[in-house]
């Protein structure tokens, strides 16, 4: 110990050196903890830093909670502000989406009445419910025909056949009857000069034309009421006629014949509107549509069922499910088929109709429930040829037209009438009630 003491008096500078470097290197490692902290620091400050520049210009689409405005971009400080106001903003969306869906089911809703309650989905052991849904059916569609009144349950044509040729017939009798008393003496037909019988035929056509004509003013749309001819312009369904032999067709069935009977309903509502059948004052004569011959609902689901009224083969149908909506323009050229919001059922619907005042009706279709024309095919007509036959068409370019209508039918309220077996053909999830009690607690 003396020499350790020894040598460091006799070598200060060697020793004050050591203690310099000791303390050098604790002081570096003092240093550089405290300088890898400072850093670690400086960078996090950093991140934040460029976390809050890149929220100060966030380049965001900004909707308009006006449906009408579109949408507009620009760079906003996302903050509680801003996040407040979208909120706001896509609450409103929210609540008019909801106010139109709602608005939307109603309207396809209204006016489309079971056949019978408690028939939907399922009669159970009431199955003389089928049969009331038959006889339900039947005056449907007798009451379609119907002279116009405000509270009809169904729409109605006020329609007549074409006048018969035996009131025709007593028509040219009369006047020929009443144009030989004022011939003196008195002759017959063969009797009478060339004169005389070109007047005669003016007064049989004027007498046939005004028995025609009054007729005519009476109705506002010729259509065939039996039901055993063949322009009977309604579908009746096989099942009516499975029921009254007896029968009991399936659940499924019967919905089907209330599908086609709702269908059918919207195109006599739509002819009512544009033939003005409400008015007193119009009548076959001014009339857009002059004669129906026949309503052809197509039977199923266009994209699952049926492929529709267009006839294009190899289309392919889907069930529907979950999947998202479709667009396949080879089944119609909306590109719309059956999907989890709506099913597409296509009518079509053959008439003679004013060339001129066609449009009328398009306008009209697109007014009751979803409805759109996706094809039209015209034909001539005699009109000279019909006349004979008790029609009387009055002014204008009388066609025959064939239209392909798409009519859209919202699940929200059709599936909780669907029976199961319709449900499961066309894909659609429905809940036991334990599972939904299960979902609730969840």
């Amino acid at each position: 110990m003396k020499l350790a003491l020894h040598w460091i008096k006799a070598n200060p500078i060697a020793v004050v050196a050591v203690f310099l470097c000791v303390g050098s290197l604790v002081s570096l490692f003092v240093v550089h903890a405290q300088g890898s902290a400072f850093v670690k620091r400086v960078q996090d400050r950093n991140s934040v830093v460029d976390q809050i520049q890149r929220l100060g210009a966030t380049d965001v689409t900004l909707p308009s909670a006006n449906l009408d405005q579109q949408a507009r971009r620009e760079k906003i400080a996302v903050n509680k502000a801003a996040i407040t106001d979208l909120e706001s903003i896509y609450h409103a969306m929210n609540d008019e989406y909801r106010r139109i869906f709602d608005r939307a089911v109603q309207w396809n809703h209204d006016r489309h009445n079971v056949l019978v309650p408690n028939l939907f989905p399922s009669p159970g052991n009431q199955t003389w419910l089928l049969t009331n849904a038959r006889d339900e059916y039947t005056k449907a569609l007798a009451e379609m025909f119907l002279y116009y009144t405000a509270n009809a349950w169904y729409p109605r044509l006020n329609a007549g056949g074409p006048l018969p040729q035996e009131k025709l017939a007593q028509a040219i009798d009369g006047a020929t009857s009443d144009y030989l008393s004022t011939i003196f003496p008195r002759k017959d037909e063969s009797q009478l000069s060339g004169e005389q019988k070109a007047e005669l035929a003016q007064r049989r056509r004027a007498a046939m034309l005004a028995t025609l004509q009054t007729h005519a003013s009476q109705i506002h749309i010729y259509a065939q009421k039996d039901s055993g001819q063949a322009e009977y312009p309604f579908f009746t369904g096989g099942w009516t006629a499975t029921i009254a032999s007896g029968g009991q067709p399936p659940i499924e069935t019967v919905w089907e014949g209330q599908m086609e009977l709702w269908v059918q309903q919207d195109i006599v509502q739509t002819l009512q509107d544009t033939n003005n059948v409400s008015d007193k004052q119009h009548s076959v004569l001014d009339a857009p549509i002059k004669r129906l011959i026949r309503i052809e609902p197509d039977p199923g689901y266009v994209g699952i069922t049926s492929s529709g009224g267009f006839n294009t083969a190899g289309r392919s149908l889907n069930n529907s499910g979950e999947k998202k909506l479709p667009d396949d323009f080879t089944a119609a050229p909306t590109g719309r088929k059956s999907n989890t919001i709506y099913d597409v059922r296509h009518v079509r619907v053959h008439c003679y109709v004013d060339y001129q005042q066609l449009p009328d009706f398009f306008e009209q279709l697109s007014k009751i429930n979803f409805m759109t024309v996706l094809e039209v095919k015209l034909s001539d007509v005699d009109e000279y040829e019909d006349l004979a036959k008790g029609y009387l068409y009055g002014h204008g370019d009388i066609v025959q037209a064939s239209i392909l209508i798409e009519t859209l039918w919202l699940r929200e309220w059709t599936a909780k009438l669907m029976p199961e077996g319709v449900q499961k053909q066309l894909g659609i999830v429905t809940r036991k009630p334990e599972q939904k009690d299960n979902a609730q607690r969840e």
